[in-house]
């Protein structure tokens, strides 16, 4: 099916404009059977397996995508994977940090288990600006905010944060 989207040929040609348009094309109510956030689909991980991932799929500017929040820390066991308290602080928290460190142009991989405070440290270092942790984070939550303003400009709405409607997992 792959090789079909890529030339699109037969179904593939449906499919390969995403979930929306495809489930427009079939029509008769398939809209309620896609998953997707904002058009896209989702990636790795399902939203159901952590509520930190649900609230970054739903909230983030590129919609289901895995720009900050605190996945790792809730599959690794260290942040409750079912609980809601502090997980808006932790969403905003890693956003700043995923959208500082992609500013960098360097792989986000590399900061893993890295503390922030270190990274910036060692971005100052580097760059000679004498940044600090605060610093670093308003001008990432700027960022975001001109993501944010630049989906709202094409066309999003704060109803278009949401999650698919699928039956949620037994926990």
């Amino acid at each position: 099916m792959v090789e079909k989207i890529a030339r699109r040929e037969g179904l593939g040609d449906i499919l390969a404009d995403g979930p929306v348009r495809a489930a427009d094309h079939i029509g008769k109510g398939a809209e309620k059977f896609i998953v997707h956030v904002k058009g896209m689909p989702l990636p790795m991980h399902d939203h159901r397996s952590a509520f930190g991932y649900a609230l970054q799929y739903a909230v983030g500017s590129a919609g289901p995508a895995h720009e900050g929040g605190p996945g790792g820390i809730e599959l690794a066991g260290v942040m409750p994977r079912f609980a809601i308290n502090g997980k808006a602080a932790a969403v905003k928290s890693g956003q700043e940090v995923r959208c500082f460190v992609n500013t960098l142009g360097i792989c986000v991989f590399g900061t893993v288990g890295v503390p922030f405070a270190k990274i910036v440290e060692t971005t100052s270092a580097a760059t000679g600006l004498n940044l600090s942790e605060a610093e670093a984070r308003k001008a990432a939550l700027r960022l975001i905010n001109l993501r944010r303003a630049f989906n709202i400009r094409h066309g999003l709405v704060p109803e278009d944060d949401t999650l698919p409607n699928v039956t949620p997992c037994n926990h």
